[in-house]
């Protein structure tokens, strides 16, 4: 493997690994995640594992988690505009370029 196959294989894992959230997110609402049913998206099931006084900014979060995706939802966000959406999230400004020049120079 030459050295370049090994930067871009290194700019691949630094990209997901800054991206990977977003990019679970936006396959759950393309894909149609039932958001209802879907422990992922349960503020009795999170609320079990929280420190006290920490449920109520769960239970905020996952509630704007949830209409954040409803809207998407609601959209009707084809195909085409989601693979966008992905390489707009995957390919952030240069942040990511600066983090993995970062990264290869330690």
């Amino acid at each position: 493997m030459d050295v370049i196959s090994i930067l871009f294989r290194s700019f691949q894992v630094i990209l997901l690994e800054e991206a990977w959230a977003e990019l679970f997110l936006l396959n759950a609402v393309q894909w149609c995640m039932p958001l209802e049913s879907s422990p992922l998206f349960s503020v009795s099931d999170h609320a079990a594992g929280v420190p006290n006084g920490k449920d109520s900014q769960v239970a905020t979060d996952i509630r704007i988690l949830n209409d954040t995706l409803l809207r998407f939802k609601a959209v009707g966000v084809d195909p085409a505009e989601f693979a966008c959406l992905k390489a707009i999230v995957l390919f952030r400004s240069g942040e990511i370029y600066l983090l993995f020049v970062e990264r290869r120079s330690q």
